[in-house]
């Protein structure tokens, strides 16, 4: 269950930067939006905001050159079993190394907020991304 979750994730994620992509993508303006969304779902003290909005922004970056990877590599037509093999092989890997990032994060962003909060702020960030998913559909 936790893997289907985390594909369907990934592929969310890969399919709003793509779209993003697509549309003259703007990272800084996603963040903007996006640290504005987590404020309004989840009540952080200034203290709290100072804290967690770095370490944030840096899991931000690290998965988004993860995501950029996996998209090239999901966007290539293996022309062989070998190089078919080779994709699924670095696929994995990658994913792999996603969830360290993610747990390496998550337990630095403990020591600045609690686990409920940061709970309710990977809801929001889920949330968020499935907005912008559907907006990039009626569009």
């Amino acid at each position: 269950m936790l893997e289907r979750n985390t594909f369907i994730i990934l592929m969310l994620l890969i399919c709003t930067f793509s779209g993003f992509a697509q549309r003259h993508f703007n990272p800084e303006l996603f963040k903007i939006q996006l640290h504005k969304y987590i404020l309004e779902k989840v009540q952080l003290s200034n203290q709290e905001k100072i804290a967690f909005f770095p370490i944030y922004d840096q899991m931000l970056n690290k998965r988004r050159g993860i995501f950029m990877q996996l998209r090239a590599i999901y966007h290539t037509k293996p022309v062989s079993e070998q190089q078919a093999k080779a994709l699924i092989a670095k696929s994995d890997k990658l994913e792999i190394e996603l969830k360290h990032i993610e747990q390496t994060y998550h337990q630095q962003l403990l020591r600045v907020i609690s686990a409920r909060k940061l709970c309710y702020i990977l809801k929001a960030e889920r949330h968020f991304h499935r907005m912008i998913l559907k907006k990039i559909a009626e569009k």
